[in-house]
């Protein structure tokens, strides 16, 4: 695609600029540079089966909203790294054209900084609560007196216990608080830096919470609710007995000072509570009734240490009817040394080994459930891959990959050869035979089995390369061999030979050479083979057009022999044809740069043409005089004057004023 938007993370919303890229690209780069612009550098156009990687590169004017085009990259390159180096240059490396990787790297001097005199801070002395997170910008000043956002800005922290500061181009310049005191934050650009100084303070309230949350009580059931204040470290207090409480329906839910909440009847309220001037609740639901049994399930469970077990209670009332009472219900262990249970959701977490009782009571009510806490089982261990026979294939190939711990069975395992996923045959814990899946390219090979991945072994794909293609052009319906590699033993359903602009007719096809025949209709352009959705390196093919240079003589009459010289008229006349003044001539020898003819008995004056595989040649003048009278000549020129010894010469035309050849 060629067009842009701009997220606005405040406003949660994405807006489409009113400029668009000169060319669309995919897997290219875009980096923010100082002065707020941003550079988009190579991609490809990936408009078909074949990406076409690009060398252009253009810039965005977040000011004026405009994408203007600059000078083309050294090489065409996509999925290439870009970074922006401190004193603004732009530095890119490495990616590809779609067929070689490249190891290359070139320099975008053009944002180079010069003559940056000072550079400042904002915000210059913020003072932020221990736990949250400060956002720095850099500001350059130059010789001129103009100045600029600098993004390629290096931050430094004099105190990291204090604040850490970010270098991530993607949020660079962001100081992440650690604790109480004071850090100098610098940023450095081109040799010259600012500084700004950070003071955290001591963590401040951000949030009150209260559990349990949002119950379902009968009425008549009491229960002690609980407030704890959050701050912004992450750090909490509880505040139950210090907090103010409050419900919004004292007549459904009644709290006390303490927090202490009487459901009274049938309803929902919110209780709230209120410190140091935050606000938390919950809400409460009361049932008319009291269930008539409680049950907890899991009723017996083992669990790992390490891990959890969520414990659920269930009330059935007279009527038959249930109800999830989990939060409503306190929970306790009979054995906290071994398992531990939050007392308002239930939550059981092993604390050593052996077994203990889980309770949830709800008034008079109540139901257990065992718990058994022990060691888990060893964790397992990566596959072992010992070797990978073969380890230079072809797409399709047979591999054996031989080693330990694969797995009795595949289960969730997988099996990597080049850069896909192998088909696998067979899997046992010691042997994998799979086959490399067809658009698999040059990678590793690996074994995956419990989510654990084996050494990786270096894995070569033979993708199709063409060495030589004979001959190099030709018109259609010429025969042509293109020698190479990884073609593929046999053409299959997807095996494609391009002979100029469209596909070869394929007469033979093995893994090194591969005979086809041009396609009529192709005209100039490449020879290339695709093969399992992969495509060979190019070459360039010529696709012959018949073009005649001279005609010999360029007048005569029906029976006259002709000879045309000049190229592309094809290695035989095949389904050709030669026009010699108004009809077509009689052949007599016919080869690629050269034709013999007869003029045709009917034939009139017209032109010199030559047909050849449904191309028609450029055409000259051919003249034929009128059979059965005579032929006007004419002596050009019809007077001279001349000197004693000089030589000139004359010319005989005919009333065309055409020269005849053959005249003494």
């Amino acid at each position: 695609m060629n067009s842009a938007e701009i997220y606005d993370p405040v406003a949660g919303t994405f807006t489409a600029i009113t400029g668009t890229l000169a060319a669309s690209r995919a897997f290219h780069s875009a980096t923010l540079l100082n002065g707020g612009k941003v550079l988009f550098t190579g991609g490809s156009n990936d408009s078909g089966s074949v990406p076409v990687a690009r060398s252009s590169a253009e810039v965005f004017d977040p000011t004026s909203q405009t994408i203007s085009p600059l000078d083309n990259l050294t090489s065409v390159r996509m999925s290439q790294a870009v970074s922006l180096l401190n004193d603004g240059r732009i530095l890119i490396t490495g990616g590809t054209d779609g067929t070689s990787v490249f190891n290359t790297a070139e320099l975008y001097a053009a944002g180079q900084l010069s003559g940056l005199t000072s550079v400042s801070i904002a915000p210059a002395a913020p003072s932020i609560s221990s736990g949250t997170a400060q956002r720095f910008t850099a500001t350059g000043t130059f010789s001129d007196g103009s100045t600029q956002p600098l993004s390629s800005a290096l931050w430094i922290s004099s105190a990291t216990v204090t604040a850490t500061v970010s270098n991530d181009r993607t949020n660079s310049g962001v100081a992440a608080s650690a604790s109480q005191g004071t850090a100098t934050v610098t940023a450095t650009v081109a040799g010259v830096s600012g500084s700004a100084t950070l003071t955290v303070i001591a963590p401040v309230l951000q949030s009150v919470a209260v559990t349990p949350l949002n119950p379902t009580f009968p009425s008549g059931f009491a229960q002690q609710f609980n407030a704890t204040s959050v701050f912004s470290d992450g750090s909490s207090q509880n505040v139950t007995s210090t907090a103010t409480w409050s419900s919004s329906n004292p007549s459904i839910a009644s709290v006390s000072s303490s927090g202490l909440v009487t459901a009274i009847s049938a309803g929902s309220s919110v209780i709230q509570a209120n410190s140091g001037g935050f606000t938390g609740s919950t809400s409460i639901t009361v049932t008319g009734t009291v269930p008539a049994m409680l049950t907890v399930s899991p009723a017996t469970a083992t669990v790992n240490l390490g891990t959890h077990q969520q414990i659920t209670a269930l009330g059935t009332y007279s009527d038959g009817s249930t109800r999830d009472l989990t939060t409503s219900v306190t929970w306790s262990s009979s054995d906290t040394s071994v398992m531990f249970i939050v007392p308002s959701s239930g939550l059981a977490f092993p604390t050593g080994l052996g077994t203990a009782v889980a309770t949830a009571t709800l008034g008079n009510l109540s139901a257990t459930a065992s718990l058994t806490s022990v060691t888990p089982p060893p964790l397992p261990s990566a596959p072992v891959l010992l070797s990978v026979t073969p380890t230079v294939v072809s797409a399709g190939a047979q591999i054996t990959l031989t080693g330990s711990g694969f797995g009795l069975n595949q289960s969730a395992g997988s099996v990597w050869l080049g850069t896909a996923p192998g088909l696998v045959v067979s899997w046992s814990d010691t042997q994998i035979i799979a086959t490399v899946a067809p658009t698999a390219m040059s990678g590793t090979a690996q074994v995956q089995q419990f989510g654990l991945w084996s050494a990786s072994v270096s894995f070569s794909v033979n993708t199709a390369t063409i060495s030589g293609v004979t001959p190099s052009s030709g018109v259609p319906i010429t025969q042509v061999t293109i020698t190479g590699s990884g073609f593929g033993n046999t053409q299959g359903t997807t095996g494609t030979v391009w002979l100029g602009t469209a596909a070869g007719v394929v007469v033979s096809w093995s893994d090194s050479q591969v005979v086809a025949t041009v396609a009529p209709g192709s005209t100039s352009g490449i020879a290339q083979i695709s093969q399992n959705g992969l495509v060979s390196n190019s070459l360039p093919f010529a696709v012959n057009v018949p073009h005649i240079t001279q005609v010999s003589p360029a007048a005569g009459s029906p029976g006259t022999i002709v000879t045309l010289t000049g190229t592309g008229f094809g290695l035989s006349q095949g389904s050709g044809a030669i026009v010699l003044g108004t009809m077509n001539a009689t052949v007599s020898a016919w080869s690629d740069t050269q034709i013999v003819a007869l003029v045709a008995a009917s034939s009139q004056n017209g032109i010199a043409q030559v047909q050849q595989n449904g191309f028609t040649s450029n055409l000259l003048n051919f003249s034929v005089p009128s059979s059965g009278t005579s032929t006007t000549v004419s002596i050009v020129p019809a007077m001279m004057n001349m000197v004693v010894g000089e030589t000139r010469a004359l010319q005989a035309n005919n009333a065309s004023g055409v020269a005849i050849p053959g005249l003494t």
